[in-house]
């Protein structure tokens, strides 16, 4: 009966330890992570939020749409509210970015990385082409963004965000 408690409390012991370890290992990750500024231009409409880099080389993109369905003209579209992508490099300085939206919309964007927290990624919908940016500043993204015909990026006042007319 001694025998069983003793391995009984050594297993749970060892369990105890793993899901600390975890644990640890993926408040580290959140911990050394970098949170950079985003852009996403996709179906003709403008997204921005924030690019989470991790250091195990994969990372979040979490955009939201600044509109919503009062401030459209009649003839537009409903507004994409948000998009959501999973980025993992597939080379030193490039990789894919798994893009997710409220309306549907699904893509791969390729990204290249400009510097270690600086990058840009394109892909297509069957809508038109997508790109995005992150790390860059507003007069370094427009460089990158693929834009509706007739709009145009208008600077906001902050270094990072825009407005689409």
């Amino acid at each position: 009966m001694r025998f069983f408690a003793w391995r009984t409390a050594t297993a749970l012991g060892l369990v105890g330890l793993l899901i600390g370890c975890a644990r640890v290992s993926e408040t580290s990750l959140l911990l050394f992570s970098t949170l950079l500024p985003a852009t996403l231009v996709v179906d003709g409409q403008l997204l921005q939020g924030d690019m989470q880099l991790l250091p195990d080389r994969t990372g979040t993109m979490t955009v939201r749409s600044q509109r919503t369905a009062k401030t459209l003209q009649p003839s537009e579209a409903a507004p994409l509210v948000s998009c959501v992508g999973q980025l993992r490099y597939s080379a030193t300085m490039h990789g894919v970015i798994d893009l997710r939206c409220n309306a549907g919309v699904e893509t791969e964007l390729r990204f290249n990385m400009l510097s270690a927290t600086r990058g840009y990624a394109y892909g297509q919908t069957p809508q038109g082409p997508v790109s995005a940016t992150f790390g860059l500043n507003t007069r370094e993204a427009r460089a990158y963004l693929t834009l509706p015909p007739g709009k145009q990026l208008v600077d906001t006042g902050d270094s990072y965000f825009f407005e689409l007319r």
